[in-house]
């Protein structure tokens, strides 16, 4: 895997959507998309309880973005520029050429094929640019919609142990794409 440099924020875009930076300006959408009860159903956090929640969130992206330790993008529409949901990459593994995968979308957008046209640009990114092996993605065993996104776009269920940020969360399927 190539190393990792993000000072040069990568913008990425889709016929429909453009992957661009996280911003200060995105905290009540941010506030909205951490608090929803139906995103949050199947992830292991604390739920957002307001702006400075938001906020802090967007810092913390920020701090990991500059230390080269994710690539976070906002998933908005070009039509419009809304605020849909957001992709990332982290928990790079440069010796293993691997990298984790995590997406979350506002329901209102979803079941309409744009985390489908998301995840396969952050796919190319991550193989193409990145150079990375293999891509991972942690679902809950009950996120069906996740499970079906991941499958459909060639992630296989695996059974072999992964060292992870998600060991203490219960029900997690480890899902693997290799190039």
């Amino acid at each position: 895997m190539n190393q990792l440099d993000f000072s040069e924020f990568p913008e990425l875009s889709t016929p429909r959507l453009r992957l661009r930076k996280l911003e200060q300006t995105d905290a009540a959408a941010v506030h909205e998309l951490r608090s929803d009860p139906a995103v949050n159903a199947f992830l292991d956090r604390a739920v957002s309880t307001g702006i400075p929640d938001a906020l802090a969130h967007i810092a913390k992206i920020e701090n990991l973005i500059q230390n080269n330790a994710s690539i976070y993008w906002v998933i908005t529409l070009k039509n419009d520029q809304a605020f849909a949901g957001t992709i990332c990459l982290w928990n790079f593994d440069i010796p293993g050429q691997t990298v984790e995968i995590g997406y979350e979308l506002l329901p209102q957008y979803q079941g309409k094929g744009i985390m489908a046209e998301a995840i396969k640009c952050v796919i190319n990114y991550a193989f193409e640019t990145l150079k990375a092996k293999t891509i991972t993605a942690f679902p809950a065993a009950g996120n069906i919609s996740s499970v079906r996104l991941l499958e459909n776009n060639g992630f296989r269920l695996s059974n072999a142990p992964y060292q992870n940020s998600h060991d203490t969360v219960d029900h997690m399927l480890t899902y693997l794409l290799d190039k």
